[in-house]
């Protein structure tokens, strides 16, 4: 209380912040932002638990895998914060997604680890001009920049080009703890800037963290004229997906031809006659001249991939191809180790 004094505390307290993912950055990002007061939290991910979650997401233990992240994260919070609010949203962020939520926070915090989700989110903030703070991790690099504040630089300013074959999780890099709450830290600051003092120092700015050798650097983003709008009631063909009840039937088909995305130690292993094992980055010179009479199925471990590889299928005129929502991870108990042949 005396460090900010009764007016900023209060401010804090009636605030309210949306954390989109609940992984590295967000298990510290959320922890921290109710331990410095913020009276409102909402929490979005559709992940599930792993035990290659648990070194760098250090609120969940291994009791909790399978278990949903969003709820397990908002039961830890609220252990040693019983009067902050939570609003649970345990789904991914997609373009078919109710985004009207939005409106009812103050800032938008992003902790997801796919590029395809940012380039949403922050398209998201602009159509609804709410502040953005941006948080990205690389192995032992980070990055937190505040986007779109008072009218100022958006993400696709920093970054005008935005490619499919960049959606690489840091489950799949590797990162550690000691990165991942280094960069959350960043980003709980200018959280508590923003709502106490309704500043920012890196508004139009993006912030470089090596970690490891204790480096930083800032990058100056220059603001442009963004002509890609973007629609909230125009939802694109491009995100067909397949229910598991159906993604379960048609592996016992011979009609269909699967795509894994996935890295070899993924789990549960998927059996299929017609199954390839591609990576995202190479699915589009595999199909840049490949014809197929059978329907396409896309899936990988989370959905986050598999949704980019529908993208680009439909860029290729695969019209007709479909992924599984939430990925294979979210219903292995179901179908974990089984094969179909």
């Amino acid at each position: 209380m005396q460090l900010l004094g009764n007016e900023k505390q209060l401010k804090l307290k009636n605030s309210k912040i949306l954390i989109i993912g609940a992984g590295g950055l967000g298990v510290n990002v959320s922890h921290q932002l109710a331990n410095n007061g913020i009276g409102t939290l909402g929490i979005m991910d559709g992940d599930t638990i792993s035990l290659s979650n648990l070194h760098r997401q250090k609120n969940y233990l291994i009791s909790d895998i399978d278990k949903n992240k969003t709820t397990t994260l908002i039961n830890s919070i609220s252990r040693n914060n019983p009067f902050v609010k939570i609003i649970d949203y345990p789904f991914y962020l997609t373009e078919n997604s109710d985004i009207s939520l939005f409106n009812n926070y103050d800032i938008i915090v992003d902790c997801t680890d796919d590029h395809e989700t940012k380039f949403l989110i922050n398209d998201i903030c602009v159509h609804y001009n709410k502040t953005l703070v941006f948080g990205a991790i690389q192995k032992k690099e980070g990055q937190v920049s505040v986007l779109n504040f008072n009218n100022g630089p958006t993400l696709r300013c920093a970054f005008p080009k935005n490619t499919h074959q960049t959606n690489i999780s840091c489950e799949e890099l590797g990162t550690m703890d000691i990165i991942t709450s280094t960069v959350a830290s960043k980003q709980v600051v200018e959280c508590v800037n923003l709502i106490a003092f309704n500043k920012t120092t890196l508004s139009g700015k993006l912030l470089h963290i090596d970690v490891m050798n204790h480096q930083t650097s800032i990058f100056k983003i220059i603001k442009k004229k963004i002509t890609q709008k973007f629609n909230p009631f125009k939802f694109s063909n491009e995100s067909k997906f397949i229910s598991l009840k159906d993604f379960s039937s048609a592996l016992n088909s011979s009609e269909y031809e699967f795509i894994d995305l996935r890295n070899k130690g993924e789990i549960p292993k998927i059996h299929h006659l017609n199954l390839k094992n591609i990576k995202l980055q190479d699915l589009k010179d595999e199909f840049q001249n490949t014809k197929t009479n059978k329907k396409l199925i896309v899936f990988c471990q989370t959905g986050k991939r598999s949704l980019s590889a529908i993208k680009i299928l439909n860029q290729l005129g695969f019209t007709n191809a479909l992924h599984l929502v939430g990925g294979v991870k979210s219903y292995k108990k179901i179908i974990y180790e089984k094969k179909f042949h």
